[in-house]
C-alpha cells in the first residue's frame, strides 16, 4: 500500500483503527483544506453502495442515490462479462496446468 504524504494544510482522509484484523492507529490518504479535492490508497472504498451514496450526497446535495440493488446486479454482470472474456480468450485449462503443477 502506498504512503499518503501530508501538506498544504491537507488532513488525513480515513482513519484506521485495525488492518487485517490487527489493530492500528493509522491514517490513510489525504483532504485539502478547502474539503474540494481528496484521494487515498484504500483499495474497494468506493465498492460498497451505502458508503458511495452517503460520500457523493455529501459532495452534492443534489445527488440522486443509487439503488442498491441495481448496483449490485450492475456489478454482478460486469464480473460475468468478465469471466466470459476470460473464457474466450485464455486457454483456462492450459493455465490450470500451470498453476497446478508448480
Amino acid at each position: 500500500m502506498g504512503q499518503s504524504t501530508l501538506g498544504g494544510g491537507s488532513a488525513p482522509l480515513i482513519y484506521l483503527d485495525s488492518r487485517n484484523t490487527v489493530a492500528v492507529d493509522d491514517t490513510d490518504g489525504a483532504i485539502s483544506s478547502d474539503a474540494k479535492t481528496a484521494g487515498c490508497y484504500f483499495h474497494g472504498l468506493f465498492d460498497f453502495p451505502n458508503y458511495r451514496n452517503v460520500f457523493l450526497s455529501s459532495l452534492n446535495p443534489d445527488y440522486v442515490c443509487e439503488d442498491i440493488e441495481i448496483a449490485a446486479q450492475f456489478k454482478q454482470r460486469q464480473y460475468d462479462l468478465l469471466a466470459k472474456h476470460f473464457e474466450q480468450h485464455l486457454d483456462l485449462e492450459r493455465l490450470e496446468q500451470i498453476i497446478f503443477q508448480a
